[in-house]
């Protein structure tokens, strides 16, 4: 199905790590697109992204962005996933500018308990 804004997800929803990962202490960070600098320069900030953490762990659970090339941005966290990369070293890393993808660099600030 296409949708405009874009809607694309990987990995488990909140509810699902619950279900699946029931002991682990579970993060989510959400970020409203408006926050990301490209989107606003493209006057494109309908959507949010949301990321699910295990906080024990720093692995990313799941990932969802509604919003501008959203399918762009999943497959960043997603290439982060099947490398079982750590959310801080998305946070710290050093993407082109300007870009949909650099705003992972911020939305892990956004981080709050489940």
């Amino acid at each position: 199905m296409y949708t405009d804004p874009q809607l694309a997800h990987v990995g488990l929803h909140l509810h699902e790590a619950k279900t699946e990962y029931p002991d682990a202490r579970l993060q989510v960070a959400t970020m409203p697109m408006s926050y990301v600098a490209r989107a606003l320069e493209t006057d494109e900030t309908r959507g949010l992204m949301k990321a699910v953490v295990n906080a024990d762990t720093q692995r990313i659970i799941g990932f969802t962005c509604l919003g501008i090339e959203a399918g762009e941005i999943m497959s960043v966290v997603q290439m982060a996933m099947a490398g079982d990369m750590k959310y801080t070293q998305l946070q710290d890393f050093v993407f082109a500018h300007p870009t949909l993808a650099e705003s992972l660099n911020n939305l892990w600030g956004f981080l709050q308990d489940a």
